[in-house]
């Protein structure tokens, strides 16, 4: 589930001891002390997936290893789950020196980024950061290339990144500009990540895959969540109760999933699995290109 339906359910999870695993990015779900929470983390939930504290944070790095990047604004929605990807982004660009010249609202559900986007050109900034749901950041990148904005956009993990392309709807708007983080090893449709899409075109139904083409980011999230929570089950072995399989989860120590752009660590201090992810935008002709750093391709 989402962040809003796992923090609603969380309460029952801590109090019954049952084991959860999930893709929300929520940082107060599964966070301690070094990932956006306080304290120890809850005992039976945990993350194989960088939760917003470490996704927002490596857009604040990426942002800050474009040359210099001096004053960047921020986009978001007024809910724990933007904040949780924008405030750890924003305290890192302030830690390197930079500032957030900006920090502005567009709530669920708004229907136009003018005012925004005004708001933006005025401040003459060098990146923007939205935290932002799909809709709104199709909404915002609309926007942009109207009133010619000229400035790279860093999405968060609240869209997919084929599908805001799409939706878009034009090449002007988002080649060289829109840059979101990207989750996986490669990009999508590469030769590494062939054996992920043959899963899921032979287990989703016909009204769970895309109505066109193939299955894009989004889809392939689920595959981390799958496999952590299998090789839980087999470290744990047959004699297996919720204690036995939370700690075998513990044991996981750069464990390589054979999908993810970066290994999964899981302690008892810190029950988020992963915490860097690389970049994906596309170039002048549309090619999507998979980013470790600003101007520096994977490949």
């Amino acid at each position: 589930p989402c962040s809003g339906v796992a923090m609603a359910v969380k309460p029952t999870l801590v109090k019954e001891g049952v084991p959860w695993s999930g893709v929300s990015a929520n940082p107060k779900i599964t966070g301690s002390i070094g990932s956006g929470g306080k304290g120890k983390p809850p005992k039976y939930m945990f993350h194989v997936t960088p939760n917003g504290y470490f996704s927002g944070m490596t857009m604040g790095k990426f942002i800050m290893t474009k040359p210099n990047a001096k004053k960047i604004a921020i986009v978001a929605h007024t809910n724990d789950w933007a904040r949780g990807y924008c405030d750890p982004a924003k305290n890192y660009i302030e830690s390197q020196g930079a500032e957030v010249v900006l920090d502005t609202a567009m709530e669920r559900g708004s229907t136009d980024a003018t005012a925004q986007v005004l708001q933006i050109k005025s401040k003459g900034v060098d990146g923007v950061l939205g935290c932002l749901y799909q809709p709104e950041l199709v909404i915002l990148l609309k926007a942009a290339h109207k009133y010619k904005l000229n400035t790279p956009i860093i999405g968060a993990l609240g869209a997919d990144f084929g599908q805001v392309v799409q939706q878009v709807g034009n090449a002007k708007a988002v080649n060289g500009v829109f840059f979101q983080g990207h989750l996986y090893k490669d990009k999508i449709g590469s030769p590494a990540l062939e054996w992920g899409k043959q899963i899921l075109l032979k287990y989703l139904t016909k009204d769970e895959l895309p109505k066109t083409g193939d299955p894009t980011h989004f889809y392939y999230f689920g595959l981390f969540n799958g496999i952590g929570v299998v090789e839980g089950f087999r470290r744990a072995g047959r004699d297996l109760t919720r204690d036995t399989y939370i700690k075998a989860i513990e044991t996981l120590r750069n464990f390589d999933n054979n999908i993810s752009g970066g290994s999964v660590t899981i302690t008892a201090e810190q029950h988020v699995g992963i915490s860097d992810m690389y970049f994906n935008g596309l170039d002048k002709d549309g090619n999507e290109v998979i980013f470790s750093s600003w101007g520096k391709p994977l490949h």
